[in-house]
């Protein structure tokens, strides 16, 4: 198209390249056939669809890629790793409830003493 304020030549381009006026005609026609109408609202309904469903599936893909990046990285993490046996737990849990079973015990006597001698002051 030719520019009618400054002449240039622009191609296809709906705004001038050196004066920035637009090229298109200001009168657009528009469609008023309603067959005309669905057609093009189909088509704007199936654009949106198909964009929307391609990040849907783009999303799917990037979370398989990331759980799986994921599992490999911690199975080369634990793979090397001791993990304590059964034994090795249940040694460690009953040393850790006598620990909490003594503190309780003490626990217990300084409320008894507490309580004996608040019970002396009167």
């Amino acid at each position: 198209m030719i520019c009618p304020n400054c002449g240039l030549e622009n191609g296809k381009r709906n705004v001038c390249k050196k004066c920035g006026t637009f090229l298109q005609n200001k009168q657009t026609q528009r469609v008023t056939d309603p067959k005309e109408l669905r057609k093009m609202k189909r088509a704007k309904r199936r654009a949106i669809a198909k964009g929307c469903g391609s990040s849907f599936l783009l999303m799917i893909v990037a979370f398989i890629v990331i759980s799986v990046i994921l599992f490999v990285i911690l199975y080369f993490v634990t793979k090397n790793m001791k993990w304590p046996t059964e034994e090795e737990l249940a040694a460690e849990m009953s040393q850790f409830q006598s620990v909490m079973d003594a503190e309780e015990e003490e626990r217990r006597k300084e409320e008894e003493g507490a309580s004996v001698t608040i019970t002396e002051e009167p």
